[in-house]
């Protein structure tokens, strides 16, 4: 489990800010664009027409289901919209965050192999949405075999330079070819719009008794409960899903996929955004509470309360560890 005391630690500031101002920029240029896709009735997770609008973020109306609680942007932005926003000026700036960050990320993705490596030693992986090679270079020396997936055509460049050997394809996952032992999505399934067709084409390249590893933003989180709609993962269309533990283990178990684990491992990460807030005095005091609100000052409790949420499964980051289902008929 990592650490994450300092916000600045993976979010820095003055970096972050920028993303926010040329991300409005990007959002007003593909608004320009027409989106020919129909508002959904149904819950594209569990097919239930209970749904409700929910809020209105950046010009984009988000539904929510009454029945799993899954929100989604509705309607989703089309294909067209979303490849000239990632590949907009804000995504160039996002990748200096990362670059910046990447003492931290390296050791998240670090943990994270080593949790692929407790269920399987070697075999091919697809890697969706990880064009800056953090994940890959993480891999160098395991018996994992990677190819990459991703839209952003600079990271792309970025990464083929640095990593010539592994296959880097600058696409869309879901018109890539191939069965893979092994299928990971770090923080890109809330990229991704018209869930149904995602789920049938992981099934398409994940092979049978093959793995998915999987990390999203736990909607059902201390973090997101305290900031609400104003909390920066809030935030289409970018996210165009939104997601927690429960409705993502259905939603898995029921398209084809056993979910072995399901853990929200940096709840250090919930207080320290939390902790900014009240820093700023933007936290809305009657969601965090007057007793949260002074206690958290004390590294004792911050820390113990820390691995409470990633006990509890409240910690603000999911990740879900699947194995595909064998196929009966064969």
């Amino acid at each position: 489990m990592i650490n994450i005391s300092d916000i600045e630690d993976i979010h820095p500031e003055e970096l972050t800010k920028k993303i926010v101002d040329l991300d409005k920029e990007d959002i007003e240029n593909i608004l320009q664009i027409p989106n020919k896709n129909s508002k959904l009735s149904k819950c594209p997770l569990c097919g239930s027409s209970q749904l409700f609008d929910y809020c209105n973020k950046n010009k984009f109306n988000i539904s929510k289901c009454s029945d799993c609680d899954f929100g989604f942007v509705n309607p989703y932005p089309s294909n067209e919209q979303l490849s000239v926003y990632y590949n907009g000026k804000a995504k160039d700036v996002e990748n200096e965050v990362f670059l910046k960050t990447k003492c931290t990320r390296m050791k998240i993705f670090e943990e994270r192999v080593s949790r692929i490596l407790n269920h399987i030693k070697n075999g091919k992986l697809l890697d969706i949405g990880g064009s800056l090679g953090f994940f890959v270079e993480s891999l160098k020396n395991t018996d994992i075999k990677p190819t990459v997936v991703d839209l952003n055509a600079s990271g792309c460049k970025a990464f083929a330079d640095k990593f010539p050997d592994v296959p880097m394809y600058n696409q869309d996952f879901m018109v890539h070819d191939g069965k893979y032992n092994i299928v990971t999505l770090w923080d890109s399934l809330e990229h991704l719009p018209s869930i149904e067709k995602v789920i049938a084409k992981l099934n398409e390249l994940v092979k049978d008794d093959g793995y998915l590893f999987m990390s999203t933003p736990n909607v059902k989180s201390f973090e997101q409960f305290v900031a609400g709609n104003d909390h920066p993962q809030v935030c289409p269309p970018s996210h165009v899903n939104y997601f927690n533990c429960d409705n993502l283990k259905k939603w898995f178990s029921n398209n084809g996929f056993d979910v072995i684990e399901t853990i929200t491992p940096n709840g250090s990460f919930d207080v320290a955004f939390v902790k900014k807030l009240i820093e700023s005095n933007s936290v809305d005091n009657s969601k965090l509470g007057l007793f949260l609100k002074e206690f958290l000052k004390n590294d004792i409790f911050a820390t113990n309360f820390a691995d409470s949420l990633s006990k509890s499964c409240l910690g603000g980051n999911v990740i879900i560890v699947a194995k595909k289902k064998r196929d009966k008929n064969l």
